[in-house]
């Protein structure tokens, strides 16, 4: 390697760094914590930390985008699994009660992502991302119940809106 070579970004790294720092938020709150915390917290020094998110800014983004994408894979991965849609529905409605839990001193983070969402247009358009592509799949979810006689007829996309609402409502 060249003395000006980067090396790649290490993915277990980056991990490492995301994990502390969501440890460091759920303590002490997006606006309290400084990057010198998350450095601690992880266990790399502060340089370690930049090489991987230039600002704090980048790694809330990619705290709050690696949890949001995880509800929306494993809604995913539900869907196209076996049983019947109100099996598929419940599972996943048990599994996201199950992880709201288990985010124990990370749910305090639920407000401030909506804030940071109303404040910065990236955070705003990665939230609605999520939510979108929620909805597409909860949707087609619901139009797999509707086709198999399971679920009345309504409209699948206005059912996934109504319920997603309250899935966030429940997080917040």
């Amino acid at each position: 390697m060249s003395p000006l070579a980067v090396p790649s970004p290490d993915p277990d790294r980056s991990g490492q760094i995301l994990d502390a720092a969501s440890r460091v938020f759920a303590r002490l709150g997006f606006g309290s914590a400084r990057m010198e915390a998350v450095a601690a917290e992880s266990g790399l020094s502060k340089g370690a930390v930049y090489l991987y998110f230039r600002s704090k800014d980048q790694l809330i983004d990619a705290l709050v985008g690696r949890i949001v994408s995880f509800e929306t894979r494993r809604l995913r991965e539900i869907a196209r699994g076996d049983g019947s849609a109100r099996e598929r529905l419940l599972q996943f409605g048990d599994e996201y009660g199950a992880e709201l839990i288990h985010l124990g001193p990370l749910a305090r983070m639920v407000p401030e992502v909506y804030a940071r969402a109303l404040r910065h247009s990236h955070a705003r358009q990665a939230f609605q991302g999520y939510l979108n592509g929620f909805r597409v799949e909860l949707a087609a979810l619901i139009a797999d119940g509707i086709r198999q006689g399971e679920f009345r007829v309504v409209d699948p996309a206005q059912t996934a809106l109504a319920i997603t609402g309250r899935l966030e409502g429940l997080a917040l």
